[in-house]
């Protein structure tokens, strides 16, 4: 399975018109290469590497309107400091702006709220030019005291931050004057500025949470495109336009709601029925057809989301090395993806995606094997099968299930439960389980992945999910994050892999499969492989 080590060429954008709607866009299937698709169905298309958001020549965006949204997941907080989720981007989106973005071209750190950046020689100082004339929601100014504000909150220990932890080497920070953020780390860290694209960049209102604290969560502010209106628990988030937005272009829409729909199936029908605007994730048996009809806007994609195999390595069952090769190699990915996904997804070879530019195709890989699996059973005196408990989120019950069912053919038996993404997430970090069914994004960084599974040093995160402790793998994750050289980390990378294809304490699964779909009023719409659906850029037309 060769791939290209190109990994932003993979995140690239596909806008769609009404005179091209595709199967299945040059974004991340198995066996891009050059741009081209190949092996997973749909128009062979060349694809640019643009990434840049607004309209299409002859497009004119239209101010105005109410966007209704469904996503899968219902966010477990507001507060961008304690995000334990992928999935509760998209409702950080419209309410924050970061400190910086990323290039769509290369990955490269892009400015947000920080218009330029100095690093010292040594890497170890960055300074912040920031926009001036920004303000929050609640009308305070946005500056480099703000700032300071927010990275003390984060770095505090009071405030138990679950993504501080990519911040574990701050040495000081200040405002230096009133555009002007510095932070000084203690040793040098490799993926610094992307790290203040997304939740640790995301700035709240020090007023806001001066008068709420941890209820910010319940009235979050920030600077972004839309206010924050309403929140249902387990239904919606309500956004309205934020007038004084620092870019005057944007938002097109007046609000934007964003509704929890877990099932694709009752997603598409909210979209048929006139109940959504935008849906992110219909079912992938109905994209042929309905594309053929051209009733909707439908693209697919495999997403940079991946499903994995979690394991338990201090406590119960799968403390036995030879246990955990044995589900693994008892896996047909190949075909498990193809069934799940209808041909969309992408079977995965080693722990990273080939989305990352740290993946590696000269790795001997995952591979199905049930003969060897029974071998190791044998060895591990369990010959006859054995079970274990794996709770999984609601929203991946079928590939539960699948997988369920094709350990059963060798004697393994799986207890499923079945949970809501908060449950989920709470008894992972409580360890109470032995194999866990999770969904993770790949990361722009692959120090993101590592240090959240195996930094059991430095992230609580990683002594609660995997819960081992592998000396030869940490000092790789250590050495890597020091190291400046793209390559010479790649390299590093490839050696952790190998630890773990050969631990097995985790095994990923497949690349997720998925379809969005959207009315024909919905203009400057991109597909993102990262999911990024900014409706900042999203306009209705009358």
């Amino acid at each position: 399975m060769t791939r290209s080590s190109n990994y932003w060429g993979r995140f690239w954008t596909k806008r769609i018109s009404r005179r091209r709607v595709i199967a299945t866009t040059a974004l991340v299937c198995a066996g891009v290469a050059g741009g081209a698709v190949a092996g997973c169905g749909g128009e062979k298309e060349q694809v640019s590497p643009s990434g840049t958001a607004g309209p299409e020549p002859g497009e004119k965006p239209v101010y105005g309107g109410h966007l209704r949204e469904c996503e899968t997941y219902s966010p477990t907080t507001l507060d961008s400091h304690m995000s334990i989720a992928a999935a509760d981007l998209p409702y950080f989106w419209p309410i924050y702006d970061s400190l910086l973005t990323h290039s769509p071209e290369d990955g490269s750190p892009a400015p947000q709220l920080a218009e330029r950046w100095e690093t010292s020689p040594d890497g170890l100082v960055y300074t912040l030019k920031l926009k001036r004339g920004v303000t929050f929601h609640d009308g305070t100014p946005f500056n480099a005291e703000a700032a300071r504000y927010n990275v003390e909150r984060l770095m505090a220990p009071d405030t138990a931050s679950s993504v501080a932890a990519a911040l574990v080497d701050l040495d000081r920070w200040a405002a230096i004057d009133e555009a002007t953020f510095q932070v000084a780390l203690k040793e040098p860290y490799a993926p610094f500025l992307l790290s203040l694209d997304g939740g640790l960049g995301m700035v709240i209102s020090p007023a806001a949470l001066e008068r709420m604290g941890k209820d910010i969560t319940l009235q979050p502010v920030g600077t972004g495109p839309f206010r924050f209106e309403e929140r249902v628990v387990g239904d919606h988030v309500t956004y309205t336009k934020y007038e004084s937005y620092w870019d005057t272009t944007r938002p097109y829409l007046d609000r934007a709601t964003i509704r929890t729909v877990p099932d694709p199936t009752v997603m598409f029908t909210e979209l048929r029925t006139g109940g959504a605007d935008l849906v992110v994730n219909i079912p992938l048996d109905k994209v042929e057809e309905e594309q053929r009809k051209g009733e909707f806007k439908v693209v697919a994609f495999p997403h940079s989301t991946f499903i994995q195999l979690i394991f338990n390595c201090t406590n119960g069952t799968m403390q036995d090395e030879r246990l955990r090769k044995a589900v693994s190699l008892a896996i047909d990915r190949e075909t498990l993806c193809k069934a799940l996904y209808s041909g969309v997804g992408a079977p995965m070879d080693q722990a990273l995606t080939s989305l990352t530019w740290a993946y590696d195709d000269s790795l001997d890989g995952y591979r199905y094997d049930p003969q060897e699996a029974k071998r190791l059973m044998e060895a591990a005196g369990v010959g006859d099968g054995f079970e274990f408990t794996m709770p999984a989120f609601n929203s991946l019950e079928n590939d539960a299930t699948a997988v369920a069912t094709q350990l059963r053919d060798i004697g393994i038996k799986v207890n499923l439960r079945s949970l809501e993404l908060g449950q989920a997430m709470a008894e992972l970090m409580s360890g109470k389980f032995d194999v866990a069914l999770f969904a993770e994004m790949s990361p722009a960084d692959p120090h993101t992945y590592f240090s959240t599974y195996y930094d059991y040093e430095g992230n609580k995160r990683a002594n609660s999910y995997v819960r081992n402790e592998d000396p030869a793998l940490l000092e790789l994750i250590k050495k890597a994050v020091r190291v400046t050289d793209r390559e010479e980390r790649k390299a590093l990378y490839s050696q952790a892999q190998r630890i773990l294809l050969d631990k097995v304490y985790q095994a990923s699964l497949w690349q997720q499969g998925r379809a969005r779909g959207m009315t024909w009023k919905v203009g400057g719409f991109v597909v993102w492989a990262d999911r990024r659906n900014h409706v900042r850029d999203l306009w209705l037309m009358s």
